[in-house]
């Protein structure tokens, strides 16, 4: 682990956001990647799912297929860090574009962005 990483973790080991998810009352859309190295996405789904329960109808939780934990596709930036990106990894993302994401995570949150503002 490098000194930035081990930095970050021992500053928010412990921070829990789970009094500040419960008061949210606007729509809210948590989305994790089923690859996250950084999250254990199943156990915070089910927590924001809960937590969200009361919230707004619209708020939602989704577990992405082949995702990290930014949404991309995970066969090919898996990584904790953005440091750790293989080069290859960064020469096709220079070149793919949107296409760096999950398949169709990006069109899934723009037609979810969409209906709040129906």
């Amino acid at each position: 682990m490098t000194e930035a990483r081990l930095l970050f973790v021992v500053n928010n080991y412990l921070a829990d956001a789970t009094t500040d998810l419960s008061a949210v009352r606007s729509p809210m859309l948590a989305v994790f990647g089923d690859q996250d190295l950084n999250v254990d996405a199943l156990k915070e789904a089910v927590i924001y799912e809960r937590l969200l329960a009361d919230s707004h109808p619209a708020s939602q939780v989704h577990i992405w297929p082949d995702a990290t934990h930014g949404l991309t596709k995970a066969g090919w930036f898996n990584q904790q860090l953005a440091s750790q990106t293989p080069l290859r990894s960064q020469v096709y993302a220079l070149f793919a574009g949107r296409h760096i994401f999950a398949p169709g995570v990006i069109d899934f949150l723009s037609s979810w962005i969409q209906a709040q503002s129906r």
